[in-house]
């Protein structure tokens, strides 16, 4: 199991630093072992809103380096560099900017734990496939494609959105997962684990209606018919009663 180290950087709202522990505690993939939580003047109170991949290596060398962990994970509400939502700073260090997370929980439901999540899970199993955060990942497992795989590349806001929709691993993925020295049930493990980041069936719903705004219309119209006959029924047992 990966042992992970968050590296809470400046003020990281919505995110529950508590809530993602919790919500982790049963994983047989990953276990965060340990939260720090830094306020880095040099690097928040800086003009420019981005952070650069070296200001983050200065920073991670400045701290004391847990030997017990596998991966450090820095969270920060900042933009980083090239505008990504992550970023491979050393092989056992990443960043995971949460900046405008709040679009993605309004219209999608998608929660900043979820999103956390998606992350770690990814991060972890490429940990257990190369023991390090290796570069070969972007050959092996990671996808050019978004059909909702775990390994997707995300760049955009609607691609990250489309794993949550139904979180899989994709079949190329699995096969190369196969191929490699891991625990028993692994790869089972991890796709029980990871249907759990599904976004409720009421978000899929009013997603497809906003792209289908004419049969919203129609259905609009058709759920007012039983709803009006219920009211004039109501409205007739309610003078029959009080007319007695």
């Amino acid at each position: 199991m990966v042992k992970i180290n968050i590296i809470a950087l400046g003020d990281i709202y919505p995110l529950d630093i508590d809530k993602l522990k919790k919500s982790t505690e049963k994983s047989k993939i990953f276990n965060i072992v340990s939260i720090q939580e830094s306020i880095h003047s040099q690097i928040l109170n800086k003009f420019e809103p981005q952070i650069n991949d070296n200001e983050f290596k200065i920073y991670f060398e400045e701290l004391k380096n847990n030997n017990e962990v596998n991966i450090n994970v820095i969270i920060v509400n900042r933009t980083l560099e090239n505008n990504f939502y992550t970023r491979l700073i050393y092989d056992n260090l990443i960043v995971i900017s949460i900046h405008d997370i709040e679009v993605l929980n309004n219209v999608d439901g998608i929660t900043s734990e979820m999103f956390i999540n998606r992350f770690l899970y990814a991060f972890s199993v490429i940990y257990d496939v190369y023991n390090k955060l290796d570069i070969r990942a972007l050959d092996e497992l990671m996808q050019n494609n978004t059909k909702g795989c775990l390994f997707d590349t995300c760049v955009l806001k609607n691609q990250i959105t489309r794993f949550f929709r139904k979180p899989i691993l994709c079949s190329t993925v699995k096969e190369t997962l196969n191929t490699k020295i891991l625990p028993k049930n692994y790869i089972l493990d991890l796709q029980k684990e990871i249907k759990k980041l599904k976004i409720s069936d009421y978000y899929i719903f009013i997603n497809w209606l906003k792209l289908n705004p004419k049969t919203s219309i129609i259905l609009g119209g058709l759920a007012t018919i039983p709803i009006n006959y219920l009211s004039d029924i109501l409205k007739y047992l309610f003078f029959k009663l009080i007319c007695k």
